[in-house]
C-alpha cells in the first residue's frame, strides 16, 4: 500500500481538522466556515472517504471525490497518515469544457 506523507513523529495522534469552504456548499449541506471531526491515524483512504462524506451528506457525489493530502492525490489504496498541520482536500466532481 502507498502513503501520501513520509512517516511522521506520532502516528497515533486521533485528529482531522477538516475545513470546507463555499466550494462545497450545496442544498444538502449547510454552509459552515469550518468544521472539525476526529478519526484515527493512520487511516485508510476508503474509511477516511466514508467517514467525509457520512458527515457532510456528500453520498450523491462519493463515486466522483477524490482525496488530497497536503497537494497531492491520494489513491484509493492509500492509507493516509495526518500530522498536525497538513491538508486534507475533498476535490469535487470537476467538468470542463
Amino acid at each position: 500500500m502507498s502513503s501520501c506523507t513520509s512517516c511522521d513523529l506520532n502516528l497515533m495522534t486521533p485528529f482531522l481538522n477538516a475545513a470546507f469552504g463555499p466550494a462545497l456548499k450545496n442544498d444538502n449541506m449547510k454552509s459552515k466556515d469550518f468544521d472539525v471531526f476526529v478519526v484515527s491515524s493512520p487511516i485508510p483512504y476508503n474509511l477516511l472517504l466514508e467517514k467525509i462524506v457520512t458527515t457532510f451528506s456528500l453520498e450523491s457525489i462519493q463515486n466522483n471525490i477524490i482525496l488530497a493530502l497536503n497537494e497531492q492525490y491520494c489513491d484509493s489504496n492509500t492509507i493516509i497518515t495526518l500530522k498536525p498541520g497538513d491538508e486534507l482536500a475533498v476535490i469535487p466532481p470537476l467538468s470542463g469544457g
